[in-house]
């Protein structure tokens, strides 16, 4: 994503060059014209000055319209560039999402295990079957994180320091 962001700003930089170039080209443009006008007004319609006049006239013209294409191609490469980068922000933003729900996901099921766990306590107090029941509620539907190169499960905080069992369920 750094590359495509450094592109970015390249491309930028050549398209505040290109418009400066246009600038420059539209102001010699206008220059040539107030010349020839200069002479057309003398009732100077030919000859060598206007023919000189003329021919800077068609040049400056010339580099206008070579100036205003390089200047619409390098809009172009900008545009281009603005939508790869959009493209390459989205499957970040979709993984961070991704991500993120993950761990709420987490969060929401070690919060339902702590409440199963409070149940499996006082059902522990009756003894029996009904404490094997709660016991094996608190562990169903505990979701596992990839964290590193192992992983994890979430519990509630007050599980720290206690005793727990994980049990594998396929």
């Amino acid at each position: 994503m750094f590359f495509q962001y450094d592109n970015l700003e390249k491309i930028q930089t050549r398209v505040d060059k290109a418009e400066k170039t246009r600038t420059t080209s539209q102001a010699t443009l206008i220059s040539a014209q107030q010349r020839v006008n200069d002479l057309v007004v003398k009732g100077i319609t030919s000859g060598d000055d206007y023919q000189k006049a003329t021919l800077q006239l068609s040049a400056a013209q010339d580099g206008l319209n070579i100036a205003t294409d390089r200047l619409h191609q390098t809009q172009g490469d900008l545009t281009q560039s603005q939508t790869n980068f959009a493209l390459s922000v989205v499957p970040t933003v979709i993984s961070g999402v991704t991500a993120f729900t993950g761990v709420m996901d987490a969060l929401k099921v070690s919060k339902i295990a702590s409440a199963a766990a409070t149940g499996v306590e006082a059902a522990a107090e009756g003894g029996g079957v009904l404490s094997k029941l709660a016991h094996t509620a608190a562990t169903v539907g505990q979701t596992v994180a990839k964290t590193g190169t192992g992983a994890h499960v979430f519990v509630p905080k007050d599980w720290i320091e206690k005793r727990v069992k994980v049990v594998r369920l396929d």
